[in-house]
């Protein structure tokens, strides 16, 4: 059986028979010794890398945020020199003021009218918009703006609707009184028309009634001509639609 010499592959056993001598233990001794070196060199490889990783981002931090770090702490502190000076003399710096005045100052509306010219503005303000800051009312405003209030458009449409009223018949001036004149008859129109239809015309005349020989039906200027009426018998009696023509004295002529 071989004998088995302490390494690394078995943690570096001892067994009760096994030979001791310097070589078995130089062996053992000096696989533990290469192993420790190899360590040592790769934690000085990690601790260099990690030195120079720090060094590079204090140098990023020095470049990059440093600068920005100092402007911010000077406009905290102008910030907070501005504060103080508030609260302890309850004055602003030129720069905050708009015409003088604090932007409280303007949460007034009358102290806000005829205040924003155009000399006071860093920017142009249009007629108009003047106009309407320059109202000292809702109501004006609304009024530069064509807008209304709910209250003023049922005053117009209640005055609209006066207005219409007065204008009809006192028994005709409510739409009860108007469908009471129809009879109800919500198609008043077509009833109408339909009674109508079966009417005739003023100048009409029938054609039965022309047939006929009827009298009293004739249309025309002229509708009869009488040159001669006596005693005189075999007269002829003519309706036609022509003018008068062939008769003699006493004959009667009808014309349709």
């Amino acid at each position: 059986m071989t004998e088995q010499l302490p390494s690394r592959e078995n943690g570096y056993l001892i067994t009760p028979d096994m030979q001791r001598s310097a070589a078995v233990l130089n062996a053992a001794l000096g696989d533990l010794h290469e192993r420790m070196t190899e360590r040592e060199a790769l934690e000085a490889s990690f601790e260099s890398l990690i030195a120079e990783g720090t060094s590079a981002a204090l140098s990023m931090i020095a470049v990059n945020v440093a600068p920005q770090l100092v402007a911010l702490q000077e406009d905290i502190a102008e910030a907070s020199d501005q504060i103080a000076a508030l609260l302890d003399g309850g004055s602003a710096p030129d720069a905050l003021k708009l015409g003088g005045q604090l932007p409280a100052y303007y949460l007034d509306l009358v102290n806000m009218t005829g205040t924003l010219d155009d000399a006071r503005l860093s920017f142009l303000m249009s007629a108009d918009g003047k106009a309407l800051v320059a109202a000292l009312s809702h109501a004006a405003m609304r009024g530069l703006l064509e807008v209304y209030s709910s209250s003023e458009t049922d005053a117009a449409i209640v005055s609209a609707i006066d207005a219409l009223v007065d204008g009809a018949p006192g028994t005709l001036d409510t739409l009860n009184e108007l469908a009471a004149a129809l009879a109800d008859n919500d198609s008043f129109a077509a009833t109408i028309t339909a009674a109508l239809a079966g009417k005739a015309a003023t100048g009409h005349v029938h054609a039965a009634v022309v047939a006929g020989g009827a009298s009293g039906f004739m249309t025309g200027a002229d509708k009869t001509r009488l040159n001669a009426v006596g005693t005189m018998a075999n007269r002829t009696l003519t309706i036609s639609t022509a003018d008068p023509s062939g008769g003699v004295d006493g004959d009667v002529w009808f014309k349709v």
